[in-house]
């Protein structure tokens, strides 16, 4: 699931033991049982995550979470390229 951490979280990875720490304003892809689970025990007080859309976003939407993310939009000129770049 595409979410932004509003606050710090941190969860164990069951398959490596090692415990991972997603800062607060990170933006990305958790698995939905990580975020299911954070929210099931009250790790995320309430709202402490936002889902992204980012199929629902137009392309300038698009170019602005990029940024915000770092992320490298070079020789992504279509919304879908920067779609691809956004979720790789």
């Amino acid at each position: 699931m595409q979410v932004r951490m509003k606050r710090r979280f941190e969860f164990v990875d069951e398959q490596t033991g090692r415990t991972n720490r997603v800062p607060a304003g990170w933006a990305g892809d958790l698995p939905d049982d990580v975020v299911k689970l954070a929210r099931k025990a009250g790790a995320l007080e309430g709202a402490a995550v936002e889902e992204v859309d980012l199929d629902g976003m137009t392309k300038a939407e698009l170019e602005e979470e990029a940024e915000r993310r770092g992320v490298d939009l070079i020789g992504a000129g279509t919304k879908a390229e920067i779609l691809a770049r956004l979720k790789a």
